[in-house]
């Protein structure tokens, strides 16, 4: 799950996503699935990706608190926005170090241990493993207590499936953090499967975890719309196992001119166009 506001690098050799729905612009102020309605009619189901695609990103305040305790254990002078900025600069370099590796599957605690190692090993600090999992634990309670749902989750979930649609979720995180979430916000009532990568033992963009999760919901790649956030692990990935991506378009990446996306800003677009 990102910081807010952070910037996602896209990888070299982006696809263009123009195949099956009609081409169309991308606008930061107003942006719209203008498709016709007969476009969706193959479409049975709809999978989200959780952090911010669904929920909100979690606010920077929580990652720099915990950020200056390790600071201050590992004594380490460096200010606040320094130690937020080095953070987010290696979360983006290591995301797009692994989608573009062979790398199929790893745990989001060694992510996040390897994305705080980096950033203080640039302020000339090698981190005890004690640290690291105090950083870890630190995290993880503050996305448990402070995450929130975008303020159109629930309506729009529960307006697409009544709609008819097949509903999942499909998340790179631990089942030690996405358990609580599903708990505290009853996501069971919401959608038909979860699937976290810890469970699925594969990370997005790795073709695995989206396979697994059309199987767990009885439907076929091309019967499925995928949305989220990441362009290289949401649309890149789900479009590669021959899901439909829909980019939930945060603002935070530069498309180049050549490259064509369906995408929305507000999850209540989708039902508008699937109704």
């Amino acid at each position: 799950m990102g910081a807010q506001n952070q910037a996602i690098d896209l990888i070299e050799g982006t696809m263009l996503l123009t195949d099956t729905w009609p081409a169309m612009k991308l606008s930061r102020h107003s942006q719209n699935l203008e498709t016709p309605e007969m476009q969706f009619k193959k479409f049975s189901a709809v999978m989200f990706d959780l952090g911010d695609t669904l929920f909100e990103p979690l606010d920077s305040f929580f990652i720099t608190k915990n950020l200056q305790v390790v600071a201050s254990d590992a004594r380490v002078d460096a200010k606040a926005d320094q130690l937020l900025s080095s953070f987010r600069a290696n979360r983006i370099r290591i995301e797009r170090e692994l989608s573009e590796s062979k790398s199929t599957f790893y745990l989001h605690r060694e992510f996040v241990q390897k994305v705080l190692s980096a950033t203080f090993h640039s302020f000339g600090c090698s981190l005890s493993s004690e640290l690291l999992n105090q950083f870890c634990e630190a995290q993880r309670d503050a996305v448990v207590e402070n995450l929130r749902p975008r303020r159109d989750c629930a309506k729009t979930l529960k307006a697409l499936r009544h709609g008819g649609y097949r509903l999942g979720i499909v998340s790179n995180i631990d089942n030690e953090w996405i358990e609580p979430i599903r708990e505290k916000w009853e996501l069971d009532l919401l959608v038909d499967e979860i699937l976290s990568s810890e469970q699925a033992s594969s990370c997005k963009p790795d073709p695995s975890i989206f396979l697994q999760a059309c199987r767990m919901i009885s439907v076929k790649p091309q019967e499925s719309l995928f949305v989220g956030d990441s362009f290289s692990n949401d649309v890149i990935g789900s479009r590669n196992v021959g899901m439909q991506p829909i980019w939930f378009d945060t603002g935070s990446v530069n498309l180049k001119q050549s490259e064509t996306v369906q995408s929305v800003t507000e999850l209540s677009e989708l039902v508008q166009v699937l109704g």
